[in-house]
């Protein structure tokens, strides 16, 4: 749960978490809730609302979440290999390399 209005933290538990298949419940604003949203794998409510954030930790117990289909986006756009092309196609895109892999959709092993 995010801080409070500020929220500096990046909340990098919610990519274990949705990387695991959890379904979030998260105050807003924390930057990261755009996984919850692109993953469909949770529900965001205004910090300033206690008892909107306790219906929706109620409404998360029966949601039938599609856990899988989460799984596969946070792998596919979220996952410690994705993270790492990206900051090597920067890399070598700044240094006027090759094609960054990334945007081929390329694996590099």
């Amino acid at each position: 749960l995010a801080q409070g209005a500020k929220q500096d933290n990046e909340s990098s538990k919610l990519y274990n978490y949705l990387r695991a298949g959890l379904p979030v419940v998260s105050e807003d604003p924390v930057p990261n809730n755009h996984l919850i949203e692109s993953t469909g794998l949770g529900i965001v409510a205004g910090f300033e609302d206690p008892a909107r954030m306790a219906e929706a930790v109620l409404a998360a117990r029966g949601e039938p979440w599609d856990r899988e289909r989460a799984q596969r986006h946070m792998v596919d756009f979220h996952s410690w290999d994705r993270r790492a092309a990206v900051y090597r196609d920067w890399i070598l895109q700044e240094l006027g390399e090759t094609e960054p892999l990334a945007a081929t959709g390329r694996e590099e092993h």
